[in-house]
């Protein structure tokens, strides 16, 4: 159980991270982005990926 939220930086390098994991970027190469972030984050039910995003997740688990 968390008792504080993770710093925004934090969350966003860790986004970063992921985005960069399903699109196959690289720090050298970057590739083309084919459908924005938002739809990826849908519930898979609904059409997406079921990517969660983490600052409301963060705020969710205080």
């Amino acid at each position: 159980m968390m008792s504080s939220l993770v710093p925004k930086a934090s969350l966003d390098e860790i986004q970063r991270m992921q985005r960069n994991f399903i699109w196959g970027d690289t720090e050298s190469k970057r590739k083309f982005h084919a459908i924005g972030w938002d739809k990826i984050a849908v519930l898979k039910w609904m059409g997406g990926l079921g990517m969660r995003k983490l600052d409301f997740m963060n705020k969710a688990c205080l």
